[in-house]
């Protein structure tokens, strides 16, 4: 999905995160499976940010 970013565009990005690195598919994947599951069932109206702690003010 990256490829064609250019290297200077994703270090500014990474300068923005927190973690200084991108999420793996499988963490972004693991947050999705877990709101599709039953361990979820109580959550009502929640915005779950999965980002490194960008939104982190």
């Amino acid at each position: 999905m990256l490829a064609a970013v250019p290297e200077e565009v994703v270090n500014g990005w990474l300068e923005q995160i927190p973690l200084r690195r991108l999420a793996q598919p499988a963490e972004i994947a693991a947050v999705v499976a877990f709101l599709g599951s039953a361990q979820s069932s109580y959550i009502t109206g929640q915005v779950i940010a999965v980002d490194g702690g960008s939104s982190h003010p």
